[in-house]
């Protein structure tokens, strides 16, 4: 009878332990600001330039020039994919929550993730007119999504109510376990 008891309170601490290194590991996470992806911010940063030892102030302001415009447009294609997966999201919610246009709103999607690869080869070639047609292209899809959303429950608060209910039930059992071995 008592190992029952000791058994029961080691899978309840058990998964009680878990719970909390899970939880403190997503918060480390957020606090830290950790990169979620760091291979992304690498394709959008310009190779370095080659240090010339040639002692020409003009030369090197150009260099340093072209190297700043190369990082403000890889600026603005990383701009775009965050704000096509904040789409994505919100199209994926749509989605969910209103089946009668699921087929339209990710249609909206594709356009934005294509808008991401024509941003990412317009910042490969350079090419600043076609960064800004992606861009254009993406927050086209961006508000078509925006306006197929309207009216729905904001979806972030929707996931914390969500989350607060599942830590609210998870504390419930623990206190129900917890009782039940008591009274034994």
């Amino acid at each position: 009878m008592h190992l029952i008891l000791i058994v029961g309170a080691a899978v309840i601490a058990g998964i009680a332990l878990f719970g909390l290194v899970v939880g403190l590991g997503t918060l480390a996470v957020r606090w830290l600001k950790l990169p979620a992806e760091p291979t992304e911010e690498a394709v959008y940063e310009p190779p370095t330039p080659a240090i010339v030892v040639d002692g020409d102030p003009a030369a090197a302001r150009a260099r340093a020039a072209g190297f700043l415009a190369a990082a403000a447009l890889g600026q603005r294609a990383r701009a775009v994919l965050l704000h096509a997966r904040e789409v994505g999201e919100l199209a994926e919610w749509v989605a969910d929550n209103r089946p009668s246009s699921a087929e339209e709103v990710r249609n909206q999607a594709k356009a934005a993730a294509t808008a991401v690869e024509q941003a990412r080869a317009a910042f490969a070639a350079g090419d600043e007119a076609a960064l800004a047609a992606a861009e254009a292209a993406e927050r086209a899809a961006a508000a078509h999504v925006d306006a197929l959303a309207a009216g729905l429950p904001d979806m972030h608060a929707v996931e914390r109510r969500r989350l607060i209910r599942l830590t609210a039930a998870l504390f419930v059992a623990v206190l129900l376990a917890v009782g039940a071995m008591c009274l034994h």
